[in-house]
């Protein structure tokens, strides 16, 4: 600080009066903007003759060098802890009762003096220009005509002997920092970009995971051996407090991120220089780069320092050991992982799914889970496509891309990784992403309120129609909140996670993608996870009435039979509704017969935990109950027949197009690898007729529904 101090104060006594100066622990940064080539090489012969000319006892710069003294009693550390990570970034600043030292003194001015002679030295200084290519070499032509300089010592610059982990107590805003010592530069400036951006990781994970925690800053000083890496949090306010755990997840976080940042493809390293706008800054970090790297440096270094209340301070007495411990200790519940390499096809594939499905969701928050993924969905970029997927049995979201041009198939697999990552963890929860995913599920279920089919739900699995329809009613629909979905989400990523991955190219990019989304949650799997436990009840089987306000809502009548599993009799259950359905099938032949004017139409619902053959009745108020009837009487010869040898022939030969057909999308392949689904054999006789065993002794649940003027 007196040193920066001395030189300003001869450069204006010289008419340099706008120099920007930055002094740090590492040294001193000087820049000015010059109008031309005259200007530049005023500025390095002033910047020479400053440092060649000794203290005086009466030097001119004594007033100013105490007035900047002084003012670093503003600059006060918080204690030890702050001022460790402070000597990594170079800030300056005072320990807690530190004097100022009065460089007016014989003692001050001779300590002073031998910073200026070691700084007035060709090992510990350098000038950069930054402009036009002419510019440039002007003003490296007028540097060759300077003065020359002793060429001096190089600067020692001492390598952390170990890291550290310190608490300090302080007022006010509790603060995090971590600053790592590296031994390369060039990529730790690099890593700046991917640190500071609003979208990038350590941002977006700060945000999910750990509400509260905000990026502050991020500081990069070259130094002459290796560089620092500085990365500020604001920690959460309030008297609620904060755990030692929640700030040691912070600290891994941090570093885990600085040092992906690091590791990532480099740019060229005049890219890094020219970054800044200001071309005073980009001019200072080449100075800076020319000095770096001058001595041999050491293995990365960590100082984190954290600034909490009073009250709080001693329960971080044990800081170091529990960031020790969280950091070795191996995540207890990893990602399931279940590969696939495709080489050849167009795009990569990534599935990260939840098998608890819907279980945990009850009638009023049914739908919750596809509304968090629904929007999750939105937050797809130009480059990577996200899908919500959406069962009773699982759920979670699908990211794929093709690759980009001179990207390498490991980093395609970490930028899909990555995209689906941060949907899934940073949801926009503003209103109106959350009016369009409602209204992308209303559109899904039906498009207008079935209070004929919620009440069918219901009866078929009381209280938890999600287990049927995983996209809810409208009604549980309409009643979400930001808050109640967001919360789902945050259970969803809580919950046990499998993660499926086709490649396009082999082995080693499905396990890239997989190794990004285990780093992305990793921190927060410490735990074994379970998926909630909801008690299942009978279904309620019999006829229920429904009158409803006339709106042109269609409904009529619903006939529903459940059966023990989707994923036991899909095929069968499938092939038996196709049949149903046929033209002359089951159920146009029985209303015709009976010369109602009236359709039906049968789907199968449900999945694992719960399904059931549903039949849509469609007719007047007046036939609603005949019809019914007779499709009650047709289902039920139906079920007790024998297929018939064409039937068969025919449903067989459908189930296998279908089959094939559906192989040919990614996206049932990688279902199917998340599943473990093997591949199914032809539909038999044998397993149509153990489907129809299986409906044959189930109660039926049949609604309908009337309509008021």
């Amino acid at each position: 600080m007196a040193l920066s101090a001395l030189i300003l104060s001869r450069l204006s006594a010289r008419g340099i009066n706008d120099v920007l100066s930055v002094p740090s622990e590492s040294g001193i940064e000087l820049s000015v903007l010059s109008a031309d080539r005259a200007a530049a090489r005023a500025f390095m012969e002033q910047v020479t003759a400053a440092l060649a000319t000794p203290i005086a006892e009466r030097d001119d710069a004594l007033r100013l060098i105490q007035e900047h003294l002084a003012a670093l009693r503003s600059r006060a550390f918080a204690g030890k802890a702050e001022a460790s990570a402070a000597d990594c970034s170079g800030e300056l600043g005072l320990l807690p009762g530190a004097a100022v030292p009065d460089m007016s003194t014989p003692a001050g001015r001779a300590e002073l003096d031998a910073y200026r002679r070691f700084a007035f030295a060709a090992r510990a200084s350098s000038f950069a220009a930054l402009g036009s290519s002419e510019f440039v070499d002007a003003v490296a032509g007028e540097l060759e005509r300077v003065g020359s300089w002793p060429n001096g010592d190089a600067p020692e610059d001492p390598w952390p002997a170990s890291d550290s982990a310190e608490a300090d107590s302080a007022e006010g805003t509790r603060r995090l920092s971590v600053a790592l010592r590296v031994a390369n530069a060039d990529a730790a400036l690099a890593s700046l970009g991917a640190l500071t951006e609003s979208r990038a990781a350590l941002a977006s994970r700060l945000r999910a995971f750990l509400p509260g925690f905000a990026l502050e800053r991020v500081a990069f000083q070259a130094r002459p051996r290796g560089a620092c890496l500085r990365v500020d949090l604001s920690l959460p306010a309030g008297e609620s407090g904060l755990t030692p755990k929640e700030a040691a997840l912070a600290v891994s976080l941090v570093t885990e991120e600085a040092r992906t940042g690091q590791a990532a493809p480099p740019r060229a390293l005049e890219e890094n220089i020219i970054e800044p706008s200001d071309p005073r800054k980009a001019a200072a970090r080449a100075a800076w780069r020319a000095l770096t790297g001058r001595n041999q440096a050491g293995p990365e270094r960590r100082a984190v320092a954290i600034s909490v209340h009073a009250a709080e301070r001693p329960a971080f007495n044990d800081f170091a050991s529990l960031l020790r411990e969280l950091e070795a200790r191996p995540a207890r519940a990893p990602l399931e992982t279940r590969l696939r390499a495709e080489p050849g096809q167009a795009e990569l594939w990534v599935l990260l799914g939840s098998p608890c499905g819907t279980l945990g969701e009850a009638n009023d928050d049914a739908g919750q889970s596809a509304l968090a993924l629904t929007m999750a969905a939105r937050e797809a970029s130009a480059e990577v496509a996200l899908e919500p997927w959406i069962t009773p049995d699982a759920v979670g979201l699908l990211a794929h891309a093709p690759r980009r041009a001179l990207e390498s198939p490991t980093e395609q697999a970490e930028r899909v990784a990555r995209a689906l990552a941060r949907a899934l963890s940073e949801r926009s929860v503003a209103g109106d992403a959350l009016a369009s995913a409602q209204a992308e599920l209303f559109s899904a279920t039906g498009g207008a309120p079935r209070p004929g089919y919620a009440r069918l739900l219901d009866a078929l699995v009381p209280d938890h129609v999600a287990w049927l329809e995983p996209r809810g009613t409208w009604a549980s629909l309409a009643q979400a909140n930001r808050d109640s979905v967001a919360a789902r989400g945050r259970e969803i990523l809580h919950g046990p996670l499998r993660v499926a991955v086709l490649s396009n190219e082999d082995d080693a990019q499905a396990e890239s993608a997989a190794r990004a989304l285990e780093r992305w949650f990793a921190a927060w799997r410490d735990d074994p996870r379970r998926c909630q436990t909801s008690a299942e009840r009978a279904p309620r089987s019999g006829e229920v009435s429904l009158t409803v306000a006339d709106t042109g809502n269609a409904e009529s009548a619903y006939l529903g039979i459940p059966f023990p599993s989707r994923l036991k009799f899909e095929r069968e259950a499938e092939a038996f509704a196709m049949l149903l359905n046929a033209p002359r099938g089951p159920l146009a032949q029985a209303l015709d017969a009976a010369q109602l004017n009236a359709s039906a139409r049968a789907s199968i619902i449900g999945g694992g935990r719960a399904a059931a053959l549903v039949v849509e009745v469609r007719a007047s108020d007046d036939d609603a109950r005949k019809a019914t009837l007779e499709v009650r009487r047709a289902l039920d010869r139906f079920v007790q027949s024998q297929v018939s040898n064409e039937d068969l022939t025919s449903a067989q030969r459908v189930t296998q197009q279908r089959g094939l057909g559906a192989s040919l999308d990614p996206r049932r392949r990688i279902v199917d690898l998340w599943r473990g689904t093997a591949a199914e054999g032809a539909l038999s006789r044998s397993s149509l007729r153990a489907f129809q065993a299986a409906l044959s002794g189930a109660a039926q649940v049949v609604v309908y529904v009337t309509h008021r003027d």
